[in-house]
């Protein structure tokens, strides 16, 4: 069995202090070959001097700042690999994420899209979690075929970019990251992607989410800010609504609840922004009535849990995996095991 090219793409800005982390454990990856794209988009700090450093073993892309979308979109259109893997600057993965996604990946076959593996949550001032359970996404195997990604992903985030590996036509099909998003591209995307086929899973987390402990970054923003986080997926809504074809009238209707619960949110947002005493009651109870039927709707048989099945490898035994002979880690810039800081 041949072993794909992986292009991993790797956008950040402003994070000269930490950017090493995250390419570091890319480089540390036990799976070979990979193509390590980081697109600079507009750094004002001294990340360009501490990327050069890295000489050939990456490719050092930079461009004026357009967003997480339009950098993401860059590195794809300078990456060569089959499978295609995204890590945010701030973020890590563990040494074998890869290598066992490509394997899992080859055994599922080439009708399923893409790989998703559980992310360890590092949140500021909370307990750390995964984002598999964070999702109510919980999987009887510890790996295998998930049937319903695009049902359960219509009804609640799932953390997709530093935990995806995504085979290159089917990114392609979905017309890569909205650009128009500076929140939730991540989402959009992944939804997409779900609607044309079941994912691969693994169920223990081969990445590490550090969101809000280094740089603000856009996570603390939609905190500050949820506005634009709710007109962000009333925007992904009506898009997927109106330009996908979904055939699973279920899917659509998961669709339109969760349209309709952002445009209730925006309307509270509204409301409060009034500054009229009436208007903040008013917003009080479309949030409090908001609140129960979401309750109710979790608690409910309609609430979709994800939908597994184990997956019969072909080819190469999965014991015996692939050549380790193949797989001689790049000691990075800093040296060590930055997965494990």
């Amino acid at each position: 069995m041949g072993y794909p090219l992986v292009s991993i793409i790797i956008p950040t800005f402003n994070r000269a202090g930490i950017v090493t982390r995250a390419i570091d454990s890319v480089l540390h990856q036990t799976y070979r070959p990979v193509h390590v794209i980081v697109v600079d988009d507009g750094s004002t700090d001294e990340t360009p001097e501490v990327l050069k450093a890295y000489g050939s073993a990456i490719v050092y892309v930079r461009q004026g700042n357009a967003g997480p979308a339009a950098a993401r979109n860059r590195g794809i259109r300078e990456s060569e690999g089959d499978l295609i893997a995204f890590l945010d600057s701030d973020d890590l993965w563990l040494t074998t994420k890869l290598e066992r996604q490509v394997a899992l990946l080859q055994d599922a076959g080439p009708a399923v899209p893409c790989c998703l593996c559980n992310t360890l949550m590092k949140m500021p001032k909370r307990r750390e979690a995964s984002s598999f359970a964070i999702a109510w996404v919980n999987m009887r195997e510890p790996e295998g075929l998930w049937l319903n990604p695009a049902a359960v992903l219509a009804t609640r985030f799932v953390l997709f970019c530093q935990a995806a590996l995504v085979r290159r036509e089917f990114l392609l099909q979905c017309r890569d990251f909205d650009e128009r998003l500076w929140l939730m591209e991540d989402h959009d995307l992944a939804l997409r992607l779900a609607l044309r086929g079941p994912w691969a899973f693994i169920r223990e987390p081969l990445a590490v989410w550090c969101g809000g402990h280094d740089t603000p970054g856009l996570w603390a923003a939609a905190m500050r800010q949820p506005a634009r986080l709710y007109q962000s997926i009333e925007y992904i809504d009506r898009k997927v609504l109106g330009q996908e074809s979904i055939p699973d009238l279920q899917i659509r209707r998961y669709l339109r609840s969760d349209l309709h619960r952002a445009e209730r949110k925006l309307l509270a947002e509204r409301l409060v922004a009034s500054g009229r005493a009436l208007s903040r009651l008013a917003a009080l109870g479309i949030t409090g009535w908001d609140r129960l039927r979401r309750a109710w709707f979790i608690r409910s048989r309609s609430w979709p849990m994800p939908k597994t099945k184990p997956i019969t490898a072909h080819g190469e035994s999965r014991a015996q995996g692939p050549d380790p002979t193949r797989f001689l880690p790049h000691r990075g810039v800093n040296g060590g095991d930055p997965a494990f800081p």
